[in-house]
């Protein structure tokens, strides 16, 4: 799907960068990126498979399909999902949606503390193996989860963890996210930000121009005007810290360097825990008004 204007300011966008056969273009506006043409989202559903969760045998390029082996990526989140749960007690929410849940990890940790969690994944082997672990995970997308009559209006708050900037259509998204949540219900989005130090810094070479999986990538001010166009107000805004296993981030570095690392490092060092300095993704809560 090729759209070349862009679809927050309305205005005229420019070739940015070719990478792995995709091209961004950017908005000189409102500094939109977005790739072109889009994925279809049948194009997507065959990229989300086992191979994007679990690194096939001898595959010396799986960093562009996603993770090495998602499960023991999910192991050190509990930190994360402890921060994220103090954001969410300050606004009294009891019922949320976990929106792009892979195997259930926060849906899970969410229902042992109390708070009534679900999640939805486009990924049938994602969800597959979080039902396996008896969580209540439904293969659908967002759109097509919120044309079910029983959930229309069910949800306090729609979390979109590290896929806001994964979506092709924010129309069909914002849609749907107004038809799942309950009146004042909110969004938690956490996505990559273009105006943080390390995007301004590394420009080009930025790790989160990724595709096809990172169709879109904004900012502080232009996501702002996107939710307000579908009357979501943003009432939080900030930059966030996260925490990698140095086995995931050595293998996202060799993706983005493409310098193949010495094996005993992960082997020896792998399970070791430390905050990523850089913070260059922004948690945004907006309100559904």
């Amino acid at each position: 799907m090729k759209i070349t204007t862009c679809m927050i300011c309305g205005s005229s966008t420019f070739p940015y960068l070719y990478k792995g056969g995709y091209k961004y273009l950017h908005c000189p506006k409102c500094s939109l990126f977005f790739m072109n043409p889009l994925p279809t989202s049948e194009e997507l559903l065959l990229f989300y498979s086992k191979d994007y969760f679990e690194k096939p045998e001898n595959d010396l390029y799986t960093y562009r399909c996603g993770y090495d082996n998602y499960e023991e990526f999910m192991s050190f989140k509990k930190t994360f999902y402890e921060f994220l749960l103090k954001e969410i007690n300050h606004y009294m929410v009891r019922d949320i949606l976990d929106v792009g849940a892979a195997y259930g990890g926060f849906v899970s940790f969410l229902n042992e503390r109390g708070v009534q969690a679900s999640g939805i994944e486009i990924s049938e082997f994602a969800t597959r193996r979080a039902q396996e672990n008896g969580i209540d995970i439904t293969c659908a997308s967002l759109e097509s989860f919120a044309n079910g009559t029983n959930v229309v209006k069910s949800f306090d708050m729609l979390c979109m963890l590290d896929v806001f900037e994964h979506f092709y259509d924010y129309t069909k998204v914002f849609m749907g996210s107004r038809s799942l949540l309950k009146a004042n219900g909110l969004l938690l989005i956490i996505t990559p930000s273009s105006n943080s130090t390390a995007a301004r810094i590394l420009k080009k070479k930025w790790y989160h121009f990724l595709p096809p999986q990172h169709t879109h990538i904004f900012n502080e001010q232009n996501i702002i005007d996107l939710l307000s166009k579908y009357d979501f107000k943003v009432i939080s805004s900030s930059y966030i810290s996260k925490q990698f296993s140095l086995k995931y981030f050595l293998h996202i570095f060799e993706g983005w360097s493409h310098i193949k690392l010495p094996k005993y490092l992960v082997r020896r060092f792998g399970n070791f825990v430390f905050t990523f300095p850089m913070r260059d993704n922004m948690m945004i809560i907006a309100r559904k008004i």
